[in-house]
């Protein structure tokens, strides 16, 4: 997935940036600021949803309290015997009598009802046809004697929703009754709810519209204008849809919350208008936006500007590098139009130029200097194979002629001359250091006639740790030819080889006249350059670096070379020497 995601992307450098600036920069902002939006948004409306539910609580057990007071006033009115004589025997008292006790009885009811007063009508009927209001307003004709006789609602102060010329109202019905049972009269109390609800709700600081639905969804009265739809009425009532927050109406932008009221079997809903509190801030978002992506359009461009006019000598250096092989590393480019890091990147790109075409000249140098050794080294090889050739002709010739000291001395020198002949190896087997150190002590000793005598000490487990190729023969070379320069015979080496701390120690100890002191002519002459001392230890620093040396140790008694270096075991496959001259003899 992620390979794929890989190739997707530009392969252009100013391509990439670019895409980065606006994945990494652009769309982030952009995701700050809309999500900031939408913490204010959820903020107002949070806000909005608490107020609106507080409000609507309020309202809620303001009505209650308001139809608390309605029944006591009932009972009131039938407590009152005066006025209940009143209504059961009219004909007792006349008329403007009976007129101005109902008012009287009436404004003290609509007294203790105290600002709400206005909302309530009161209208009282006896059953001889004598009709009683409260105030002036009048809410349509009515006939008394109907009034009475009629089997309108049930009494007992149920509420009855019922039109009037001031709208929706609440009515309350109640019978009285005499000390028979007997009906007398009726009463009915208007509640003007809608404009008790209008009037209530003016101080409150979230604006809502406030209804009353039924358990079917019904509207059965409402304060403000805006119509619900019936079908959105329902499913907040089934509680389809509705969160936490309550029921939100999204194609009329409205929050609505609800409340029970038992005593009506009905809810009361609030509708709170949200455009009313996000209209701003939608449109301020809307506004933001548009001018955000305006903004990240010309910036977007003007980093395409400024990171084609950074590339482009990129790009050039690019089409340089590609045309260095088919020029052969002669190409320059012109500093003087660059400045800044891209003038550091040019001269750096002239300097590599200029270093690649020195070592491009170095190593043709070199290989026309290696080639001219190698024909030397070509032509060199031809003597000593001639050489080897003559020596065997001696040997044999000696052979025959019964004289064993030259042909072993032939033979001796063979194998040191074979060994010169192999370029090939650097490093040989301990064993074969030995063989040609006994070679070498063979020849000399036929030339100063057993003058020294050399012995070894080593474990045999180091037969095969590798040492340089004739590093022990110039030491031993060194000890004969100036250790016993001026002794006749009793020379004697010592070649000693051992293991410590991971390093190969050979030491070479002879008992000549030793180095001497440090201006002595003798020590110059035991450590001249060329062929010996010198010579082993260029080629020591060749192989190991720093890891190996070699030096001189003066001693009472002659002197003695230590020559130390890693310790390196190679061991033959298969058993080694023994196992192979084991399979070279069953083979015969």
């Amino acid at each position: 997935m992620i390979k794929g995601i890989v190739k997707l992307l530009p392969s252009k450098l100013s391509h990439r940036v670019f895409l980065a600036f606006t994945v990494l920069v652009l769309l982030p902002m952009l995701g700050l600021q809309l999500y900031a939006f939408q913490r204010i948004e959820d903020g107002l409306f949070d806000q909005v949803h608490e107020s609106g539910r507080i409000q609507l609580e309020q309202l809620k057990s303001a009505f209650e309290t308001t139809r608390g007071m309605l029944i006591p006033e009932v009972i009131s009115i039938e407590m009152n015997y005066r006025l209940m004589e009143m209504i059961e025997h009219p004909e007792r008292f006349d008329a403007a009598e009976r007129v101005g006790t109902m008012a009287e009885a009436f404004e003290k009811i609509q007294s203790r009802s105290g600002e709400n007063s206005s909302y309530f009508h009161l209208q009282l009927a006896d059953r001889h046809g004598h009709l009683y209001e409260s105030g002036e307003r009048r809410l349509g004709d009515v006939d008394a004697e109907q009034f009475v006789t009629s089997k309108g609602p049930a009494p007992g102060m149920q509420p009855v929703l019922e039109d009037s010329p001031a709208g929706k109202i609440l009515a309350y019905y109640d019978q009285l009754t005499n000390a028979q049972g007997e009906v007398i009269g009726r009463i009915k109390i208007s509640f003007l709810f809608t404009s008790w609800i209008y009037a209530n709700t003016k101080t409150f600081l979230i604006i809502q519209d406030y209804y009353l639905i039924d358990r079917q969804g019904s509207i059965l009265t409402q304060s403000g204008r805006s119509d619900l739809d019936p079908g959105t009425v329902r499913r907040m009532l089934q509680g389809a849809g509705a969160g936490p927050r309550g029921y939100v109406d999204d194609k009329h932008a409205v929050l609505l919350q609800s409340t029970p009221i038992p005593a009506l079997d009905a809810h009361l809903v609030s509708g709170s208008k949200l455009d009313i509190y996000f209209g701003n801030a939608r449109k301020i978002k809307s506004q933001f936006v548009s001018l955000f992506l305006v903004l990240a359009l010309f910036f977007v461009l003007v980093t395409y500007y400024i990171l084609s006019t950074a590339t482009r000598p990129l790009l050039l250096l690019q089409k340089k590098m590609k045309e260095l092989v088919h020029k052969n590393f002669r190409l320059h480019i012109p500093p003087g139009r660059y400045s800044g890091e891209i003038l550091t990147l040019v001269q750096a790109f002239n300097g590599m130029i200029t270093d690649m075409n020195q070592l491009i000249q170095r190593l043709k140098t070199e290989e026309r200097q290696k080639e001219s050794v190698r024909f030397q080294v070509l032509m060199a090889q031809m003597d000593p194979h001639f050489l080897m050739n003559t020596l065997n002709t001696i040997k044999w010739h000696a052979t025959s002629k019964q004289d064993p000291d030259t042909a072993r001395v032939c033979l001796a020198l063979g194998k040191l001359l074979e060994k010169s002949l192999n370029v090939e190896e650097d490093l040989i087997h301990l064993i074969k250091e030995v063989e040609l150190v006994h070679a070498y002590a063979e020849i000399q000793n036929f030339r100063f006639r057993d003058k020294f005598t050399v012995d070894f000490e080593y474990d045999p487990e180091l037969n095969y740790a590798l040492v340089p190729k004739l590093s022990l023969q110039p030491l031993v070379e060194n000890s004969i030819i100036h250790g016993f320069e001026r002794m006749k015979h009793g020379g004697h080496i010592l070649i000693r080889v051992y293991v410590e701390r991971g390093k190969l120690f050979m030491e070479v100890i002879d008992n000549g006249q030793g180095l001497g002191t440090e201006d002595s002519p003798r020590r110059k002459l035991r450590t001249r350059k060329g062929i010996g001392i010198h010579n082993l230890r260029e080629r020591l620093q060749l192989l190991f670096r720093h890891e190996a040396y070699l030096e001189l140790v003066p001693m009472p008694i002659g002197c003695k070379a230590v020559l130390c270096q890693p310790f390196l075991l190679s061991k033959p496959f298969g058993g080694g020497a023994e196992q192979r001259q084991a399979i070279e003899g069953s083979g015969s």
